[in-house]
């Protein structure tokens, strides 16, 4: 299926290296690139808090539209690097989630809210006479 990419909108937060931000965005496009529904959004936000205090500084937040369905994930780690691959690699598993989840649904037929009714003949719709 050929489709345009989607554009990565980035948000940095603290002191994030260009060379941090250009990592982020190859590494989620490519995941993005692997899935066979449109993707219609995707914003990732980057943020680094220089405070030796936090065990784990760097944090990254991914969210994209696909197929109408938003997907939100997030991780923390000691470097932006680890941080982006940990949020890509959820990116990945929350995609094909997405695309069993509708692949399941298509097999069933209907949705799960759909109700089946059932009639049952009430009599004769004829009015009754009263022979007297």
């Amino acid at each position: 299926m050929s489709q345009q990419p989607a554009t990565v909108q980035l948000t940095v937060r603290g002191h994030v290296p260009d060379e941090s931000a250009d990592y982020a965005i190859g590494k989620v496009q490519h995941v993005v690139s692997r899935t066979p529904d449109r993707v219609q959004q995707v914003h990732v936000v980057l943020s680094f808090a220089a405070n030796p205090a936090h065990e784990t500084p760097a944090e990254v937040e991914i969210e994209a539209v696909v197929g109408g369905a938003s997907v939100h994930v997030h991780a923390a780690a000691a470097t932006l690097a680890e941080a982006v691959d940990a949020a890509s690699g959820r990116l990945q598993r929350q995609l094909t989630d997405l695309r069993e989840r509708g692949r399941s649904r298509r097999r069933t037929g209907a949705p799960r809210s759909a109700v089946t009714a059932t009639s049952e003949p009430v009599g004769d719709l004829t009015e009754e006479q009263d022979p007297g």
